[in-house]
């Protein structure tokens, strides 16, 4: 479908696909970027401020962590997780997100087309021809769209019930930490938790909002200057994208900005109880 769009005739489609491929493009180079300063500064930070403390806190019973050589082991087995979890997970919010935009950007253009088959064409035959071409093209992007879910509902139902748990902890943990550096490191997972998150469910809010936007620019059109068969398949058509195409989480819930905050606030709901029951 890209390779379809790109080599078209369309200028609005390829300028609509460049506009999607550059935010692609950025919002790659960042996430790479800001994960690789993520790492320089949680790893660093420890030997910069010589405080010989963990980016992940280590507490075992009968051993001192700070002293030669249990500290510089405890470092070096550390080292690897924030640069493997970067790594892995990094690369699937850009693919996920640049997934989410093509979508999204498939829906626009099919609305672009929809509202050029009268204004391009004034033969009935060609106009049906055009309508029929557009739900066929409405087909292909659902189906995109499902096969898209089915990859990713799982680890979207995962991350919705590990992230959730994950930021309750480390905002209780603000609590009761005693050094900067653990509270930089805390400040930054929560930080960057909430950035993946927020990335992976507007994106996937954009796609759902823009498939909706079909049948109301189905709609849109002067149907009422088309034949009687025109109108009969319009109206299977608008019936047909009534149903809007959208991820979901763990094939239930559909990804909506609406679900993430109903996350923040489990979250956060959860770290109140447990700070409760700290100061008691």
């Amino acid at each position: 479908m890209y390779t379809e769009i790109e080599e078209s005739d369309d200028d609005y489609a390829k300028a609509k696909l460049k506009e999607s491929a550059d935010f692609c493009r950025k919002f790659s180079f960042f996430n790479v970027s800001a994960s690789f300063l993520d790492l320089i500064g949680t790893m660093s930070h420890p030997i910069l401020t010589g405080t010989r403390t963990h980016p992940f806190g280590v507490a075992l019973p009968g051993t001192d962590y700070t002293a030669s050589p249990y500290y510089e082991l405890y470092y070096i087995l550390q080292l690897h997780t924030p640069i493997t979890l970067s790594v892995l997970y990094m690369v699937f919010v850009s693919f996920f997100v640049t997934f989410a935009s093509f979508g999204k950007t498939s829906l626009n253009i099919l609305q672009h087309r929809l509202k050029l088959i009268f204004e391009n064409y004034e033969d009935d035959a060609i106009r049906l021809e055009a309508l029929k071409q557009c739900a066929r093209y409405y087909d292909r992007v659902a189906r995109f769209v499902k096969v898209f879910d089915e990859m990713v509902t799982y680890v979207i139902l995962g991350e919705f019930l590990l992230f959730g748990a994950i930021i309750c902890s480390l905002l209780f943990c603000i609590n009761i930490i005693d050094t900067m550096a653990q509270f930089v490191s805390i400040i930054m997972y929560v930080g960057t938790m909430l950035y993946v998150l927020f990335a992976c469910y507007y994106s996937a809010n954009e796609m759902l909002e823009e498939s909706m936007k079909v049948s109301e620019a189905a709609y849109s059109i002067p149907w009422y200057e088309g034949t009687t068969q025109f109108r009969k398949t319009l109206l299977l058509f608008i019936q047909r994208t009534q149903k809007p195409l959208c991820l979901t989480v763990g094939n239930v819930y559909p990804m909506t900005l609406l679900i993430f905050q109903s996350l923040l606030n489990m979250s956060y709901s959860y770290f109140t109880m447990l700070r409760g029951l700290n100061i008691q």
